[in-house]
């Protein structure tokens, strides 16, 4: 489990996600056994894309951001990888800027179908303390070592820094 201080972290879910029209990943609402729950169902055959924006806090030390992707798997076997983009923009600077992929880490699912897969990787300073800012989230279609068959269903994303 990951452990967060307060004023170090920011928590983005499936239901704050902005769905672009073009290769939007599918936003859907899980009927669990004990409760509902929203997630993003990125395809294995189509190139698909989560968006979230938000201001980011001035504890930010505009040092190094660590990602944590929480997913779920709707099948037993294979691997996944995401990649996640970052960007920013200050006073004067264009509100779509170029977001430069950084690739996550390839994570095998454990054998059990929705069970809770986390998908990590490192953005190198990333963003500016008080600015506007960006994160892309994609499943790279036909990506090398991304195995599994089903879809990877994003139920939460953790940025952190220290």
């Amino acid at each position: 489990m990951a452990t967060i201080r307060l004023g170090t972290s920011i928590v983005l879910s499936p239901a704050g996600a902005i769905i672009p029209t073009a290769a939007g990943v599918e936003q859907k609402q899980i009927e669990g056994t004990n409760h509902s729950y929203y997630v993003l169902a990125f395809d294995k055959d189509t190139t698909e894309i989560a968006c979230w924006q938000f201001l980011m806090p001035f504890s930010y030390d505009e040092g190094n951001v660590k990602v944590q992707i929480y997913w779920v798997a709707t099948v037993t076997a294979g691997a996944v990888i995401f990649d996640v983009s970052p960007g920013h923009a200050g006073d004067s600077d264009s509100c779509d800027p170029v977001l430069p992929p950084y690739v996550c880490a390839t994570v095998t699912v454990d054998g059990t179908s929705r069970d809770i897969n986390i998908s990590s990787c490192t953005l190198v300073t990333p963003f500016n303390a008080g600015e506007y800012a960006i994160v892309r989230i994609r499943r790279v279609a036909g990506a090398g070592g991304d195995t599994m068959a089903g879809d990877a269903e994003i139920i939460a994303v953790i940025l952190q820094w220290v």
